[in-house]
C-alpha cells in the first residue's frame, strides 16, 4: 500500500529526497490538524453562510445539471444513513 507518515515525524528534507524527487505517492497524516479552517467549516457553517447558494448536486438522464441549495444539501448530509 501507499505510505502514510505523520507531517511531525517528516522533515521537509527527507519528504523532498524520499517522496517528491522520485515521485514516489503517500499520505502525510495530521498536516490540516492545526488549520484554522478544520475548527470554524462545519456543516452549520456552510448552512448559515451559504445556505441559500445553489450547488449542483448530480445530473438528470439528459445531462442537465441538478442543483439543490446548500442549506438542503448540508441537512441531507448530516442527516442521511444511507450507505450505499
Amino acid at each position: 500500500g501507499c505510505p502514510r507518515e505523520h507531517v511531525d515525524d517528516l522533515p521537509l528534507e527527507r519528504f523532498v529526497e524520499e517522496y517528491e524527487h522520485v515521485a514516489r505517492p503517500m499520505i502525510i497524516r495530521g498536516a490540516m490538524e492545526k488549520w484554522p479552517a478544520m475548527q470554524k467549516w462545519d456543516l452549520s457553517f456552510f448552512q448559515r453562510n451559504y445556505g441559500d447558494q445553489r450547488v449542483k448536486c448530480g445530473e438528470d438522464d439528459d445531462g442537465n445539471k441538478v442543483k439543490i441549495r446548500l442549506d438542503h444539501f448540508c441537512r441531507y448530509m448530516r442527516d442521511q444513513r444511507d450507505d450505499s
